[in-house]
């Protein structure tokens, strides 16, 4: 099972990469639930360090109903990470009465082209999860990110071992949502293809080499 990490700046790749982590989902502002993070941040991180980044591709907080502006600053966004040299995007898009936005979708989708392909927490709004689940499989995502519609993946592992059974010889079901040292072995042994976390100590602001290192022991058994 794979550990990534939401880095949310320089600090925090740095704290991933030597605690162990075997990817980093790159965003910032993870106060407003993470945004796309900056050129520089992007091309620092790339030069830096030889690590499997994916790339947040979300222009504010709130929700993920996507005005035409919007979709198209997400897709000048895709371009530029496929530019630099990033493994992957991680995006997501909702209509106002909570199904997949399919035509934004594939319009990123698109711009991605070769990019991995990965699914964000807005799949946690949807009003059927399972239907856009099946949508995300043919539409060539590679993960999903989900609590499964509860606040922590802790209270939605239940949901969460369900998913990994229906769907996870097909696309990875990536818990994340709270999931701390104290509690990962809750999902190490769950099947899972991967556990995504910001291990951020209480009071701070960026991830923690130490805690990364023990979710990473922690996975390992």
């Amino acid at each position: 099972m794979l550990l990534e990490i939401c880095t949310p700046s320089l600090e925090s790749v740095h704290a991933a990469v030597k605690g162990g982590a075997d990817r980093i989902e790159l965003c910032e502002q993870l106060d407003l639930g993470g945004v796309t993070p900056s050129e520089e941040l992007l091309t620092d991180v790339l030069n830096q360090f030889k690590i499997d980044t994916q790339v947040l591709i979300r222009p504010r907080g709130g929700n993920f109903c996507f005005s035409a502006e919007e979709i198209q600053q997400m897709i000048r966004s895709i371009e530029k990470v496929k530019n630099l040299g990033a493994q992957g995007v991680v995006i997501g898009a909702l209509t106002d009465d909570g199904k997949l936005d399919v035509e934004a979708l594939n319009a990123m989708i698109e711009a991605a082209g070769n990019l991995e392909i990965n699914f964000h927490k807005a799949i946690d709004e949807m009003t059927d999860p399972d239907a856009a689940i099946e949508q995300l499989i043919a539409m060539g995502f590679r993960r999903i990110l989900t609590s499964a519609g509860a606040q922590t993946a802790s209270d939605g592992l239940e949901k969460l071992m369900q998913w990994q059974i229906k769907f996870g010889d097909r696309i990875t079901i990536m818990p994340g949502g709270s999931i701390r040292p104290e509690n990962i072995s809750k999902f190490s042994d769950k099947g899972f293809g991967a556990i995504h976390s910001a291990a951020i100590k209480k009071g701070e602001l960026h991830s923690n080499e130490s805690v990364v290192s023990q979710m990473k022991a922690g996975l390992m058994g």
